[in-house]
């Protein structure tokens, strides 16, 4: 079949699949989809409440008040700019 390669064993089994993309990839999503389904099937189902619940919340203008701070000598020149300040003046 023209894009599809099987890959075989030294025993002539087959053991993976090459698919061409650009051929064949609007099937190879279905069939993703299909082997995430099967994988999640027995996963604890959940209600729309609770995962809203889990889902943060946006951030809120101000949301961080008192968690991020500037030190007092955040305007001081840096040490390390002191000899490309005094070449300047």
């Amino acid at each position: 079949m023209k894009g599809i390669q099987f890959v075989v064993d030294d025993a002539g089994e087959k053991r993976a699949v090459l698919i061409d993309l650009a051929e064949w990839g609007d099937l190879w999503e279905d069939f993703y989809d299909i082997i995430v389904a099967r994988n999640r099937q027995d996963e604890e189902d959940l209600s729309w409440q609770e995962l809203k619940k889990e889902i943060p919340r946006p951030l809120l203008f101000g949301s961080d008040k008192g968690r991020i701070y500037m030190s007092d000598d955040f305007d001081e020149p840096l040490d390390d700019f002191q000899q490309h300040i005094a070449f300047l003046k």
